[in-house]
């Protein structure tokens, strides 16, 4: 289903129109791109996300097809999800199994804005994207990859090593009825880290961890709690990376926090809890 849906939407130019598949089928498609296999029990997946700038949907001269119409070609039970505090827009569909293709698109603005969806006109006037904090970081500058589906599906995906420091971010947000889920945010996070390390790029990951740190107290506060999950041997790798990075940069190490280890981490993400309780 995963490779029939995402084969349809490539045709008919979703990627072309700088969408971003996002989530364990974007991280399916970084074995190829690294060049090492990632365990196989992390890339299952009941749902399809894909995310889009607002600005990018707006600019583009030209939209969709009918996505209803293209979903339906692969399963006719496909019907949109309507969400309670929406009356005009749909944030994605669901077939009769569950499988769900959804919408997203990054919150950079007013908490206000997070329980609404925003149209996105280039994927069709009905659609509507689920609005999400920290979702500017994991799409910027996607990089092309391919779906292992027939031939060949070619796809826009995060880049790994951003996607490998944002689990480590959304898996804080998971409450206690999504624990599953906050284990499998990890454990993602933590084979990309090991990959990395593999094949002797761990630079690439300490730049990404760098520049979410540098986003401010509710990003390290998050970061933070989301490194100390890692095993001793996967947070060692990380914070090779760092130091690799931050040396290259010309900045000291120890000002991103893992140069302590994850004593040292735990200290700092506490001082740098802001005074509000987050909002997300």
């Amino acid at each position: 289903m995963e490779g029939l849906v995402v084969n349809e939407l490539a045709r008919a130019g979703l990627f072309r129109l700088r969408a971003t598949l996002v989530g364990s089928m974007a991280y399916q498609t970084y074995s190829g791109v690294l060049g090492v296999r990632l365990p196989d029990e992390l890339v299952t997946t009941e749902d399809m996300d894909i995310a889009k700038f607002y600005g990018i949907s707006i600019s583009i001269d030209e939209s969709m097809p009918d996505i209803e119409d293209i979903l339906k070609k692969v399963d006719p039970t496909f019907a949109p999800s309507f969400s309670p505090d929406e009356t005009k827009l749909f944030s994605g569909f669901a077939n009769a199994t569950g499988f769900k293709v959804e919408f997203l698109t990054p919150n950079r603005g007013d908490e206000d804005y997070s329980s609404r969806l925003t149209p996105m006109p280039s994927l069709g006037p009905s659609v509507g994207a689920q609005v999400l904090r920290f979702l500017d970081y994991l799409i910027h500058e996607p990089i092309r990859s391919v779906v292992l589906h027939d031939a060949g599906v070619p796809v826009l995906v995060p880049a790994p090593e951003r996607y490998a420091i944002h689990k480590l971010i959304v898996a804080t947000k998971r409450n206690v009825f999504f624990a599953d889920k906050a284990k499998k945010d990890i454990n993602q996070a933590g084979a990309l880290i090991q990959a990395f390390d593999a094949v002797k790029r761990n630079s690439d990951l300490g730049f990404a961890w760098m520049e979410a740190w540098e986003r401010g107290a509710r990003w390290r506060r998050r970061l933070g709690v989301g490194a100390l999950r890692l095993s001793d041997d996967t947070f060692a790798m990380l914070s090779k990376g760092v130091a690799e990075a931050a040396k290259l940069d010309g900045e000291p190490a120890d000002e991103y926090g893992l140069t302590g280890g994850k004593d040292g981490l735990l200290a700092r993400v506490s001082i740098a809890r802001p005074t509000a309780a987050p909002t997300q």
